[in-house]
């Protein structure tokens, strides 16, 4: 996905002093030094040298998040790993160089941080608070080129709510001890499926390639109370589940 610009390229003999010099302006994040070489009796000898400028490609939205409702219900003041920035954003010369802002329009409503190691963010909830909050990120690269997406919060007094109603999925069994079934009508498209504590810590959760039933390993949890998420092209379903 890079293109390059050839800016110099001069034949020298050996012994040769080369230099380079231009006013035009010259911008990118690559410079590329390409030896073009003979192999002669165990060395190297330089027969070009050549200099290409890879022009700077803008970060882009790979995936907008959708909207958001929390329940206070539950007693989960705090979403982990909320949403992972290299689902979101992508950048032609490499993902690696971008930063990234998050803000909140009311943080005494939900207030986002950058997770640890700076993969994602973290929802962080005020207690008994009820109300919207539009949440930006935005992605940076090395030249100051960024692009953002928003997405809105809604906070509410009741329990999780799930946008799929519960006649179109069905979570096998429940209690549950080793594998849990995640079973879905034919027109849903489930995308991802997770598994998170009551304090919003995703602990575990899989990519789903096609529409057939989904299989979740929990043998390793801890007996308890956790949360299922599910993500579909229509929207998400949660569940609360018991681990035995």
């Amino acid at each position: 996905n890079t293109t390059w610009t050839n800016v110099f390229d001069e034949t020298a003999g050996d012994g040769d002093v080369v230099s380079f010099g231009t006013d035009l302006p010259i911008s990118g994040r690559y410079h590329r030094l390409i030896l073009a070489n003979t192999f002669s009796s165990s060395t190297f000898e330089i027969r070009e040298v050549i200099v290409e400028q890879a022009e700077n490609q803008p970060p882009t939205v790979r995936f907008q998040p959708d909207d958001y409702t929390h329940g206070l219900a539950g007693g989960i003041l705090r979403v982990n790993n909320f949403l992972r920035f290299s689902e979101v954003f992508e950048d032609g010369d490499y993902t690696n160089y971008l930063t990234y802002q998050v803000s909140s329009s009311n943080e005494e409503l939900v207030n986002p941080e950058i997770a640890l190691g700076e993969l994602g963010i973290n929802l962080l909830f005020e207690e008994d608070t009820e109300g919207t909050a539009l949440i930006t990120v935005t992605a940076t690269d090395s030249f100051g080129e960024s692009v953002s997406v928003s997405f809105n919060v809604k906070v509410v007094a009741g329990p999780l709510k799930s946008i799929v109603s519960s006649e179109h999925i069905t979570l096998y069994p429940n209690p549950v001890r080793n594998q849990l079934k995640i079973m879905t009508s034919d027109h849903l498209k489930v995308v991802y499926v997770e598994i998170l504590d009551l304090y919003g810590t995703v602990l575990s959760g899989t990519d789903i390639q096609d529409n057939q039933d989904v299989f979740m390993d929990v043998s390793l949890l801890q007996p308890g109370m956790y949360v299922c998420r599910v993500r579909t092209q229509q929207g998400e379903y949660v569940q609360k589940i018991t681990l035995e």
